[in-house]
């Protein structure tokens, strides 16, 4: 049985992740198809992308991945069915949403431009490709379909950057970019943690310039209640914490922005 994952921006009270998971199932009966989340704010293309490159490589090699947080939806902007070196593959828009689940899935082997007038059977709405461009696809390739039948091959080279750029890690500090931002406040960068190892006693510095002295611990349960901390995530980056509090909110930043650390 094949896995079909399905990330949005959608919401949990909309009809739309209900729209997809009917096509998925109509065209590919017998699938799985398991909602990662539909909780991404609303066209946040960078925490999409997060929650695609931290979840998917936990599910069995060999799953489909679909994800739509599609600001872009209806325009020039490719459709993609992206094959990866584990065996997975990864649909959604060319917006960089994709890109870094690709390269924890074994990077890139071959790179796809779904065709939006012979993926479904259907007129296609210029508002809902979820439902009407990637579900389809997906359908198509789980049920055994070689993917040139309704794509085209493109070079990855034309593929839309990431939505971070890569941190800048130096001797006495770095550079990183805000990649997510959990319910509890706590803010997960792009750095990889083993990349900076930051000692004991960390300068933080805001967007705004305001510098904030963050001490490294190994798990929350270490921090004072109010306290800002620096620690490893469970997907392996550098975090900031508040203990019982919010960090994104003290250091005033969300996804997409940029925080110094220097020591």
């Amino acid at each position: 049985m094949r896995v079909v994952t399905v990330t949005t921006d959608f919401g949990w009270g909309s009809p739309y992740p209900s729209q997809m998971k009917a096509v998925l199932l109509r065209m590919a009966p017998g699938v799985e198809v398991v909602d990662v989340t539909h909780g991404v704010p609303a066209g946040d293309v960078v925490s999409g992308s997060y929650v695609m490159a931290v979840s998917c490589p936990w599910f069995p090699e060999g799953s489909v991945h679909v994800g739509v947080v599609d600001p872009g939806v209806g325009t020039g902007r490719a459709a993609l069915l992206l094959e990866t070196g584990r065996g997975d593959v990864l649909i959604g828009p060319d917006n960089g949403l994709l890109v870094p689940a690709v390269e924890e899935l074994g990077g890139l082997e071959r790179a796809w431009r779904i065709v939006e007038g012979e993926v479904a059977d259907w007129e296609v709405s210029n508002t809902f490709h979820g439902r009407d461009v990637f579900a389809p696809a997906a359908a198509r390739y789980v049920r055994g379909e070689d993917p040139s039948r309704f794509c085209e091959r493109i070079d990855a080279e034309v593929l839309e950057e990431p939505p971070l750029p890569e941190p800048e890690v130096w001797e006495d500090g770095c550079k990183c970019g805000v990649w997510f931002v959990d319910d509890f406040g706590n803010v997960i960068t792009n750095a990889d943690f083993d990349d900076v190892e930051p000692p004991e006693e960390v300068l933080v510095v805001t967007p705004e310039g305001e510098e904030l002295v963050a001490r490294r611990v190994k798990t929350y349960g270490e921090a004072e209640p109010g306290e800002l901390v620096v620690l490893c995530s469970s997907s392996g980056h550098l975090e900031v914490a508040v203990s019982m509090g919010s960090a994104a909110e003290e250091l005033g930043v969300e996804p997409g922005d940029f925080l110094e650390l220097r020591w």
